[in-house]
């Protein structure tokens, strides 16, 4: 049971880190100059 636990949690601050970077790039516009050097 703890496992399982331990392997939700670690998904979730994985998606957490995903959208926190996600947005970072998106603030900065750091995305669209990699789409598009």
């Amino acid at each position: 049971n703890g496992r399982l636990e331990h392997l939700r949690g670690t998904a979730l601050g994985f998606r957490n880190l995903t959208n926190y970077i996600a947005r970072c790039l998106l603030k900065s516009g750091g995305f669209r100059n990699q789409l598009h050097p």
